[in-house]
């Protein structure tokens, strides 16, 4: 019998006091959600009383249980949707505002995007004579008030190419608003659902410009904990801008503190180990290095590194290596697949150690040889726009560039 030793024998004791301890949350979650769905909501501290052997993982996993909940349909990828009736309903019960309306100094032209958290417009500003996107929050207490303050001064923090930049920020009539540069494209979630898997350099090229952004907020002490190809939009150029800073945590002397230390925020297909387990690690930049990692996994792969339920991804995520990259896309460059692995890594001490560092290996890929100095694609590469490109080493020669098919949307989710 093989007798495992030294830190691979730490670490199976650790999945299986993690496994003992996330299976008997399985029935108290399903009796959870059962009352839920009786639009019963139970108290989490009389939870913890009637557990207190779970009452630290009740604590961190249970809140998050109602906005799971909250979603109409999850698809076999874990993504978490709404039907479209229902999430419009939902949106604009509180809104009073309607395109082609004039708010403040903003003509509201068209409603661009909407969903639990407020709504966002094609708007014109008619000082400053251009389009932005207006983003209208629906701020329902006073947490949701300070994490709309929190994504307005993230944002406002850093300048960088890949990052929407905002313009303006504040309150008309009483009601808030923020105003940014306005994407002309599709997130790359929607991207990937139409084109599939990208070729590998456009891949790499693509998370790298995202990285280096990360990079740059990470050095002004920002983490953004949502980082998932919902929030990535692709402008008409095939440029991609990250977005949406409002799970941001901002440096410790700006901190509101809106999340407790081990609340679990973010999206459950994204989030490190560590921001589940805090047994596994400091949640902190190096779990924006691991969505990053999930990211590259799928935009190479054209899945998630695991797919299921929300809750049994956060669980799998928690107990489970992720699947090698080349197991799924065999002849994958090797290179790259240790980049993808190393990023991935459950330990967080075993990840690349910064985001700088993951996009310098981004980099280092991409200025070595490729296999083919030049290849054809057959199919639409990167944004799906719908010509047949040539690649030559890692530029887009495009026959040409009209006919964008992407909807307008605006940096938000």
């Amino acid at each position: 019998m093989p007798v495992v030793t030294g830190e691979r024998a730490s670490s199976n004791v650790a999945d299986s006091s993690l496994s003992d301890k996330l299976e008997p949350l399985d029935e108290l979650i399903e009796e959870y959600l059962d009352r839920l769905r009786g639009e019963e909501v139970p108290a989490i501290d009389e939870l913890c009383l009637m557990h207190p052997s779970l009452a630290e993982e009740i604590r961190r996993i249970f809140p998050m249980l109602s906005f799971l909940e909250t979603a109409a349909a999850t698809d076999t990828n874990g993504e978490i949707s709404r039907p479209e009736s229902t999430s419009r309903s939902a949106a604009t019960a509180w809104c009073d505002l309607v395109p082609n309306q004039t708010f403040g100094r903003y003509q509201l032209r068209q409603r661009i995007g909407e969903g639990a958290m407020g709504t966002v417009f094609l708007a014109y500003d008619t000082e400053l004579h251009r389009k932005v996107a207006l983003k209208v929050p629906q701020l329902h207490s006073k947490s949701s008030a300070e994490r709309f303050r929190t994504e307005a001064r993230s944002m406002a923090m850093v300048e960088h190419p890949n990052l929407c930049p905002i313009y303006d920020v504040g309150q008309i009539d009483g009601q808030s608003f923020m105003s940014m540069a306005f994407v002309k494209g599709s997130s790359l979630d929607e991207l990937l659902a139409e084109s599939g898997p990208l070729p590998e350099r456009e891949a790499a090229d693509l998370v790298r410009q995202l990285t280096q952004a990360v990079a740059e907020i990470h050095k002004a002490g920002i983490e953004h904990r949502d980082i998932k190809p919902s929030n990535i939009m692709i402008d008409a150029q095939g440029k991609p801008f990250l977005m949406d800073f409002g799970l941001a945590r901002l440096p410790r002397d700006l901190d509101e503190q809106l999340t407790r230390e081990g609340d679990i925020v973010g999206s459950p297909a994204y989030l490190a180990p560590e921001q589940i387990e805090s047994e596994l690690g400091e949640a902190g930049t190096v779990s924006d290095v691991y969505s990053l990692g999930v990211v590259l996994f799928e935009v190479l792969a054209g899945r998630r590194p695991f797919i299921g339920s929300p809750l049994r991804v956060m669980r799998r995520v928690v107990t489970e290596d992720p699947p090698q990259l080349s197991s799924i896309r065999p002849g994958i460059s090797r290179q790259l697949d240790a980049i993808c692995s190393k990023a991935l890594q459950r330990n967080p001490a075993k990840r690349f150690g910064s985001a700088a560092e993951l996009a310098t290996a981004l980099e280092d890929f991409l200025e070595s040889p490729p296999p083919a100095a030049i290849r054809s694609v057959s199919k639409p590469l990167l944004f799906g726009i719908g010509f047949t490109a040539v690649r030559h080493d890692v530029r887009l020669c495009c026959s040409h560039s009209t006919g964008w098919r992407g909807d307008h949307r605006a940096c938000s989710r």
